[in-house]
């Protein structure tokens, strides 16, 4: 028979694993018979950021319970009535990185809004929830497109020519740093960012006299 040493999985660059009921080892010879326990398991994480936000001045609304689950797969989906717990985050601010979340097609929701006496805000966490609950998708399959976003910046503006003065250097070195960081903002916003806005209603008061 054959032998199999390694198998070679392609997706975004992920990194593969025997899942834990695999029976795969290197070196296994391929003979005749059944070998549908070889299953693999993809363990790439991701970076998110989450902003939960009042109005554009984002103002903090509350205590967030944030729910996240791979589009497509039953892993935290969210049924009714909600058969199994679900696996939620606590977010305390306004904005909050999420590291080491799963390298996939992510929907993202704001399941409720708490108030410092861990009471619901029902006005608002009915805006996200209701009838049609408001879902953020974000692609985070390409991990490190980001990453190799700023390495080319980083690439790109090093100082190349040597005839400049010292203070001429260090002016071009400031602006190579500021740079890279419009670019690193940029990585965020762009990339890895869902954003929750609740503008709530205005109301006016009037006096007369």
């Amino acid at each position: 028979g054959s032998r199999v040493d390694y198998v070679d999985l392609t997706y975004h660059g992920h990194e593969f694993i025997p899942s834990p009921e695999s029976t795969f080892e290197s070196g296994m010879v391929i003979e005749e018979g059944y070998y549908g326990d070889n299953d693999f398991v993809d363990v790439e994480k991701a970076r998110v950021i989450v902003e939960i936000v009042g109005g554009l001045c984002d103002k903090r609304l509350g205590r967030s319970t944030v729910h996240m689950k791979i589009v497509g797969c039953d892993w935290n989906k969210v049924t009714k009535p909600q058969l199994v717990d679900l696996e939620t985050f606590t977010q305390s601010g306004p904005r909050q990185i999420y590291n080491s979340v799963p390298a996939h097609l992510l929907d993202i929701q704001v399941r409720e809004i708490r108030d410092r006496d861990n009471g619901n805000i029902e006005h608002i966490s009915n805006f996200f929830q209701g009838t049609q609950p408001i879902v953020r998708t974000i692609d985070l399959r390409d991990t490190n497109a980001a990453d190799v976003a700023i390495e080319k910046a980083e690439g790109s503006e090093n100082p190349t020519n040597t005839s400049k003065g010292i203070t001429e250097e260090e002016e071009l070195k400031g602006d190579t740093r500021n740079s890279l960081e419009t670019t690193k903002k940029d990585e965020e916003e762009g990339m890895e960012l869902v954003r929750f806005q609740y503008d709530g209603k205005l109301m006016l008061e009037f006096e007369t006299t």
